[in-house]
Formats: structure tokens, C-alpha cells, sequence
């Protein structure tokens, strides 16, 4: 698959939704948008939940360390501040497969939602875009975002 130049591999979902937010960075910030988002972080897992290729490296029964994405308040993958300093938001990006999951998540939370979060959903072929569902009921209203 391929978007806008950033060639988006099937196999790894990690890899593809990284480059998701990073387009959808971009684009919040081609809107004149302070963008942060979130950064690596050193998790400890029971050697048991660690991957085989970090198993091998530690003895059974000891913690593994990973790095690993850390999301705002487990739920938002970037924060944004409009040029003027006013609004702040977070926005949520995933595929438009996983749209209603990740609109239980953070409604399940009760994460104080206002207009300026956003679930950004990526449509791929043949219209590259992002379906934008804005809180704090998170619905779609046919806005869209063209990167």
C-alpha cells in the first residue's frame, strides 16, 4: 500500500500505524498547529508476555525490558495547540476498521472530551483520507481531512 509517497507494509501494524500519526501530524501541522506526539518508553514485562527474540536473552522468571509507545492517558496518540494558544486537543489515529473500538475506548475512560479531540480514521484506497469524528460524542458528521 502506499501513501503519498511513504510506502505502508501489511505485515507489520505497528510500523503502518506510526506513519498513520506521523501523516496526521503533518497535516495538523501544515494547519498551523503546535504537535506533539508520543515518544518511547522502557516497559518492564514478566518474561512469560515478552517476545521470543527477548525471551531467549533473559533467564525464565525475570523481568524483560522493552521500549514501547506510551499514548497520553493510555488512550490519545498526540497532543495538539492551535497558533493562537487557545484550543488544545488530543486526536486518537486508526484505521477505519477500528473506528467503533477506539470510540468505546475513550468514551469507557471518561477522559473529559471537548470539540478539539479527535478520532482521525484513515480510508485508504481509493479515497486517502481521514474521517474526522470530533468529541465529545466522537460521531461521524462527513468532516474529512485530504494530507
Amino acid at each position: 500500500m502506499l501513501l503519498r509517497g511513504v510506502a505502508l507494509k501489511r505485515r507489520n501494524t505497528a510500523r503502518k500505524g506510526r506513519e498513520l500519526v506521523q501523516l496526521a501530524a503533518k497535516h495538523l501541522r501544515s494547519l498551523g498547529n503546535r504537535v506533539e506526539t508520543t515518544r518511547m518508553a522502557v516497559r518492564w514485562l514478566p518474561w512469560a508476555q515478552a517476545p521470543p527474540y527477548l525471551r531467549a536473552k533473559f533467564p525464565p522468571g525475570s523481568l524483560v525490558p522493552m521500549s514501547k509507545r506510551a499514548d497520553f492517558f493510555n488512550i490519545w496518540d498526540l497532543v495538539y495547540v492551535s497558533a493562537g494558544g487557545n484550543p488544545r486537543g488530543f486526536a486518537q489515529v486508526t484505521v477505519a476498521s477500528q473506528l467503533s473500538a477506539r470510540r468505546r475506548k475513550i468514551l469507557a475512560s471518561g477522559f473529559p472530551a471537548t470539540p478539539d479531540d479527535l478520532i482521525l480514521a484513515y480510508a485508504g484506497r481509493p479515497r486517502r483520507r481521514f474521517a474526522v469524528c470530533r468529541g465529545p460524542a466522537f460521531e461521524l458528521a462527513g468532516e474529512e481531512w485530504r494530507p
